[in-house]
């Protein structure tokens, strides 16, 4: 099948979450898409993370740069999809499943700012 949908990853020192969003990625129903990790000179296992994955599936491809922030890290990466990619769309590289943020309880709503209580929970696994 041939992919319809092109998935822009950039991703900087994101070896503890990659992980998770990549996994949510390939839970999706549908299959017709084709991912591009740009890993963003990143210092710790982004890239072998990302390149583990790409090594499992033949529709994720990764990619390395110097560090240029998030902006230059998508258009890397939008610029190496396949020609016949009509449409694209971003995945953060700290993208969770819908069932981790119920398992969480989501976000709060008695603050006016982040969530850093649920963002802990998160990284720390507690879900």
């Amino acid at each position: 099948m041939r992919s319809s949908l092109g998935i822009v990853i950039a991703a900087y020192n994101a070896e503890a979450t990659l992980a998770r969003a990549l996994e949510s990625l390939k839970e999706q129903t549908v299959d017709s898409w084709h991912a591009v990790i740009t890993d963003d000179g990143s210092l710790d296992n982004t890239y072998e993370v990302a390149q583990s994955f790409a090594n499992e599936d033949a529709r994720i491809e990764v990619f390395r740069q110097e560090n240029q922030g998030m902006g230059s890290a998508r258009n890397s990466a939008i610029a190496k999809l396949p020609t016949e990619i009509k449409w694209c769309t971003y995945l953060d590289a700290d993208a969770f499943r819908k069932s981790i943020f119920e398992n969480l309880g989501g976000f709060r709503e008695d603050i006016y700012g982040e969530d850093w209580d649920f963002w802990l929970r998160y990284y720390l696994g507690d879900f």
